[in-house]
């Protein structure tokens, strides 16, 4: 402003000079603005170029008088200057930002700027619609936003398409189509893949419609991308997705790895919900299931078993299961037991279904020799105790009690106890501790130091238990919690229920003590 005030800008020279004194005097912000605004109804062109730079330049100095005079600013855009026509613009994209029902009068020349030779201009112009679109994007005239979705500029298009999602969804397979041809230049991939996020919020059956084309598509980054996009679909959305389960089932063979993963993570989140819809997709996902490994391999498992659900009599799945474990263990020179463990951490991922996790146990366990099975068994019997079936689990804990490793041994006895617990049986499970800990008095010597103190706190917790002393149990359980190196999310799963057993117990004792109030109170804390 001091060159203007210098008179570099001689037409505008007053206007500088009241500028410069609203900086200390704020009642002359309103005289400055008026000032220029006189200046950009001169009939000569140098000021009123010059008046609309300055403009431009202080438009947030008095905003409410750029408001009221939003008439004069609309004459302005009529201009025949387009260097005026340009600094005008942009004082009503500033508005704009600011309120844009305040400058509704401005739309209709807006619009006309729209298809405008001057890239500025149209930019300007899409971008003030961009701001606007919520109020007044229905009286943009579509074909020539449409038009602009073909523009020469980038942005210009990206701005196109934000105020067409805001008006509606009729053309959202020309907007994917513009979005995705910006989907490989890095300058703009953030804000594409942004506003495709947002459009698949605001119309999800509509955008997934759009979307499917592109799974074709012989560039893998626009076929990644789409992935990656439907994978954002999540709850109640997911019903728009078990139209194109074949289109998804077809990508499971994707030269690409990643983008097999992707399709698998997503077709197993439909088939939690939308199983009944993969009937004629089995052949080909048992097909995936033989020729896949690692996660990938693991999904298709998961799928499978929630399809098995409806259509028991069509997949015999848990046989190829249980040989593929059998291969793979063999050719990575692993125990059985090892390999079940991965797979069985994996089907107890996505929901409490135990079901076929205890299948691949039992048909393991009878195809596999002996030594090789007790740390199955006591998996399966771990299994058994999680979902509450007491009885089965203290038969496999039994079996897997004869192992002649220490630690699968006694934690098999100290769990028949604490099954008997559960079964409210507190003599069978006192009888059966003091047995234990003979046996414990034998081999401790046996086990690592960690091992013998996991052991050492097992007994204490079921010691505590059957002498009803929660306080004291609870603390012992969760010593035992911290001690626990947890792989497997359902193994973090399993020790919370322990946590609940403890309080089911401690709640079942309160009610007994209650209903037997009169009575000769209990006293099951003789000395173990």
């Amino acid at each position: 402003m001091s060159e203007a005030k210098q008179g570099k800008y001689k037409g505008i020279k007053q206007a500088a000079l009241y500028y410069e004194k609203s900086l200390k005097n704020p009642e002359y912000k309103k005289i400055t603005v008026q000032e220029l605004l006189k200046k950009i109804s001169s009939h000569v062109l140098d000021e009123r170029v010059d008046a609309s730079w300055m403009l431009l330049k202080i438009v947030d100095c008095h905003p409410l008088t750029l408001f009221e005079n939003i008439s004069k600013l609309n004459d302005f855009l009529k201009d025949e200057s387009k260097e005026v026509i340009r600094n005008i613009a942009k004082i009503i994209e500033f508005l704009a930002y600011k309120d844009p029902v305040k400058i509704a009068t401005s739309i209709p020349n807006i619009v006309d700027l729209l298809d405008d030779d001057d890239t500025q201009l149209r930019f300007t112009a899409s971008l003030i619609f961009k701001a606007t679109s919520r109020k007044y994007g229905k009286i943009v005239q579509i074909p020539k936003l449409l038009n602009l979705l073909y523009d020469v500029n980038e942005q210009i298009r990206l701005n196109a398409v934000s105020t067409l999602i805001e008006v509606n969804d009729e053309h959202l397979d020309k907007i994917i189509t513009t979005l995705y041809q910006l989907l490989n230049d890095k300058k703009y991939q953030a804000e594409v893949i942004d506003t495709i996020f947002k459009i698949s919020s605001k119309y999800p059956e509509k955008t997934v419609i759009s979307l499917v084309p592109h799974l074709k598509n012989k560039d893998n980054i626009i076929r990644r991308f789409t992935l990656v996009f439907l994978n954002n679909f999540g709850g109640k959305n997911l019903d728009y997705l078990n139209n194109i389960i074949p289109q998804l089932i077809s990508i499971l063979h994707d030269k690409v790895l990643n983008n097999r993963i992707l399709v698998s993570n997503l077709l197993l989140k439909i088939s939690q919900d939308h199983s009944q819809d993969f009937k004629d997709s089995i052949p080909k996902l048992i097909e995936s299931f033989k020729k896949e490994k690692g996660n990938i391999q693991l999904n298709v498992v998961a799928i499978l078993i929630n399809v098995n659900r409806n259509y028991p009599d069509q997949i015999e799945i848990m046989p190829e299961i249980s040989k593929k474990l059998e291969k793979f263990a063999k050719k990575s020179n692993l125990k059985m037991s090892r390999v079940a463990r991965q797979y069985l951490s994996t089907l107890h991922k996505w929901n409490d279904d135990y079901g076929p996790a205890i299948k691949i146990c039992q048909d393991l366990i009878k195809r596999n020799p002996l030594e090789d099975n007790f740390e199955l068994l006591i998996n399966t019997a771990q299994i058994y105790h999680t979902i509450g079936d007491f009885k089965n689990a203290i038969h496999y804990f039994l079996e897997a009690s004869r192992s002649s490793d220490a630690y699968i041994r006694l934690k098999s006895l100290i769990m028949i106890s604490y099954d008997y617990i559960l079964q409210n049986s507190f003599k069978l499970a006192a009888d059966f501790l003091n047995k234990t800990k003979k046996q414990h008095e034998a081999l401790s010597d046996l086990l690592s130091s960690k091992r013998k103190e996991q052991i050492y706190l097992m007994i204490s917790y079921v010691k505590a238990l059957i002498q009803f002393d929660f306080e004291k149990a609870k603390t012992h359980l969760t010593k035992i919690s911290n001690l626990n190196d947890f792989v497997h999310k359902w193994e973090k799963r399993a020790e919370k229920n322990e946590f609940k057993n403890l309080m089911d117990i401690k709640q079942r004792y309160k009610q007994y003590s209650k209903n037997n109030q009169g009575n000769k109170k209990i006293t099951n804390k003789e000395k173990l």
